[in-house]
């Protein structure tokens, strides 16, 4: 299913607007366990993307993923761990990482909120490879969400905000100016 994003996207507070375009595909499989009020979830996936125009092809990968959820009444902790592999990383340039993500939902009638935190660590041993040697990120991510119901049609305004920060031997470098950023989107979505 294609996914069309375009900004604003604030790198080191400069605006920049782009489209950026990439397909993807999610596969999951999970068992629930339940036990009122409490629901265990165990998940894993698979994750696959590719970025076009063409120039992005070398972020083409899979990523394997492990979560672990909670749900109470209206609060849903939980965490999730990751493994990106990209099918081909060119020798100077490895971006095979590790993630683990922890959040909170909350559902309260037509409300939903969510807060979660994201540390990557990129497994590169290539000191060559200044875009990820000894690298690791920080994300934060938030959003809000309204369920409106109009007959048999779901409308889901939504906002969303994400921060990223990075870390890495080369502070001031282009992949500081590159990653840490903001990113804002305001949209709407519908289940039928």
């Amino acid at each position: 299913m294609p996914y069309y994003f375009s900004g604003p996207v604030y790198l080191k507070e400069q605006k920049l607007t782009y489209p950026l375009e990439f397909l993807n595909l999610n596969i999951k499989g999970g068992i629930e366990f339940k036990e009122y009020p409490l629901k265990q979830l165990i998940e894993v996936g698979i994750y696959y993307y590719n970025f076009s125009p063409h120039v992005f092809d070398y972020l083409d990968a899979f990523k394997y993923s492990l979560s672990y959820e909670i749900k109470f009444k209206i609060l849903s902790p939980s965490i999730t761990i990751y493994y990106t592999d990209p099918f081909s990383p060119l020798t100077y340039k490895n971006w095979s990482n590790l993630s683990i993500s922890t959040g909170v939902d909350l559902n309260y009638k037509n409300l939903n909120a969510g807060f979660d935190f994201e540390t990557r660590i990129f497994t590169t041993n290539n000191p060559a490879d200044a875009l990820h040697y000894r690298r690791k990120d920080f994300r934060i991510n938030f959003y809000i969400e309204h369920k409106i119901k109009f007959k048999i049609l779901k409308f889901y305004p939504f906002f969303k905000y994400e921060q990223r920060f990075v870390r890495n031997p080369y502070q001031g470098d282009l992949v500081e100016i590159l990653k840490d950023y903001k990113k804002f989107r305001l949209g709407i979505k519908f289940k039928y």
